[in-house]
């Protein structure tokens, strides 16, 4: 993407969950898992959520950062504007 690291993240799930319920409710019929920027137990898990069959939008878990799974996948987004 050639953007510098601290210009990129991962959606938050609160980001997500909104945007999948307003304007792509469709996010929540899919059978893929999505990793989100939010971390969990003091950083030592990430969120992640979706697939249709654990409740689609409705669905978020957690696991360590290092975890794989074939269905799970990430979206980073760049961010324009440093908070």
């Amino acid at each position: 993407l050639d953007v510098p690291e601290e210009y990129l993240r991962l959606p938050r799930a609160i980001e997500w969950n909104y945007l999948g319920n307003a304007h792509h409710p469709a996010w929540g019929d899919t059978d893929t898992w999505e990793w989100f920027e939010d971390s969990y137990q003091k950083g030592t898990r990430r969120l992640d959520g979706g697939d249709s069959w654990y409740g689609g939008l409705s669905n978020v878990d957690w696991l360590a950062p290092d975890a794989r799974r074939v269905s799970l996948g990430f979206r980073p987004q760049v961010v324009f504007s440093q908070p």
